[in-house]
């Protein structure tokens, strides 16, 4: 960013996003491109953003949404997960992301495709095959695992309550 005497010069680079203030108050998003604007007290400041696969702190976020929500939509993906739900974020078609309940996470979506498949998780506590495939390295304290052998009976039980007998298997919850 470079001052000249009324204006102010600033190049966001492809794959970059520029949040612009005066005095601290978002005044927009920049796109890519060179930039020239009107500034004759030197009041605004530019903060590049990497936005391609990247997240964007959720607490900057809400400050964005409540003070300028026409300019919090449009480059923003915000999930949010429920009490009862687990959520799968994957960024252009690779999860990255398992969240677990009551979490919010943001992410650029200017630049790449963001999914989101949320699973309840009170219908139906049982992890299926491909869900566990996707959250492999993420699911460290979240999913629990068992293997009913032939000999064996399995109960599955939540919170107290019997839920489902386990036949023969692997099983994840």
């Amino acid at each position: 960013m470079t001052w000249h005497i009324l204006t102010t010069k600033l190049t966001v680079k492809d794959g970059e996003r520029a949040l612009l203030t005066r005095d601290g108050r978002l005044e927009q998003v920049l796109a890519p491109g060179r930039h020239r604007l009107f500034d004759p007290l030197h009041e605004l400041k530019a903060e590049l953003f990497s936005v391609v696969r990247s997240e964007f702190p959720a607490d900057r976020f809400a400050v964005i949404k409540a003070a300028r929500p026409d300019l919090a939509g449009e480059p923003f993906e915000a999930v949010e997960t429920k009490a009862n739900e687990i959520a799968i974020v994957s960024l252009d078609g690779r999860p990255v992301q398992l969240m677990t309940p009551w979490q919010t996470r943001v992410y650029w979506k200017v630049a790449t495709s963001v999914e989101v498949e949320r699973i309840d998780v009170t219908s139906d506590p049982r992890v299926t095959a491909r869900h566990l495939a996707m959250i492999q390295p993420n699911r460290a304290g979240v999913i629990t695992e068992a293997v009913v052998e032939n000999h064996e009976a399995g109960l599955l039980t939540v919170e107290g309550k019997l839920v489902e007998r386990l036949a023969p298997g692997r099983h994840a919850f």
